[in-house]
């Protein structure tokens, strides 16, 4: 995973407080299928998350998947801060999730998940 806008901690990143990608990656080959991607880690001021968003993209972010705006959360929420579900109609290389940052947030982020879903595995 790579950022712009952030340092790391750990094994977490902090957005420093700078409009722009907070992270992005990790650059998977998926097959076809329904897959859910989700950003966990937390918000450190009481302004939440507006104006930041997540999305799902493929060939190094030429082809949008899907965006949505991040959750607005409260001071100090912790655990799930987005979730996206998303189809690729065919096998699709260089998968990557991006989280996008507005000017001023105080965010952390511990790990971006992109899983199957049941919806695929139904089918």
């Amino acid at each position: 995973m790579k950022s712009i806008v952030a340092y790391p901690v750990g094994r977490s990143i902090y957005a420093t407080g700078e409009e722009g990608l907070l992270l992005f990656g990790p650059y998977l080959g998926l097959p076809k299928g329904h897959y859910v991607a989700t950003v966990y880690g937390a918000t450190l001021k009481s302004e939440g998350l507006n104006d930041c968003w997540m999305d799902v993209s493929w060939n190094r972010g030429n082809n949008l998947v899907v965006r949505r705006a991040i959750y607005a959360a409260t001071a100090d929420a912790v655990g799930e801060l987005g979730r996206v579900a998303f189809e690729l109609q065919a096998y699709a290389e260089d998968v990557e999730v991006r989280v996008y940052v507005a000017t001023g947030i105080a965010i952390r982020v511990d790990e971006i998940a992109i899983k199957e879903s049941k919806e695929s595995k139904d089918r």
